[in-house]
């Protein structure tokens, strides 16, 4: 089901609809969390920082991404640790590209 979930919030997503794919996204995330499913965890917090980023806002993609980062950290996952790397950079220079006006 959670897995369901992540599918339906990332199709919200790419529709255009990022405040229900934020809803759905969140319940993915607090069912993998649930499972003690840590990975798919770390990827829905990614999945999350993705579409706070498309919803500019940043502070909380910021938090979203880093809590990702450590957990692939925790998990040895490079290559997850790395797409957390690349979004919250992505997350920080889309939000000082947004300040500097």
């Amino acid at each position: 089901w959670a897995a369901s979930l992540h599918a339906a919030a990332n199709i919200h997503f790419v529709m255009e609809n990022a405040k229900d794919a934020l809803v759905v996204a969140k319940e993915a995330l607090e069912l993998f969390s649930d499972l003690g499913e840590e990975r798919h965890e770390a990827l829905e917090m990614l999945s999350l920082a993705g579409i706070y980023l498309g919803l500019s806002e940043f502070d909380l993609g910021k938090k979203s991404a880093t809590a990702a980062k450590m957990l692939f950290q925790e998990l040895d996952d490079g290559p997850g640790w790395d797409a957390a790397t690349e979004v919250l950079d992505a997350i920080l220079a889309k939000r000082a590209l947004v300040r500097s006006g």
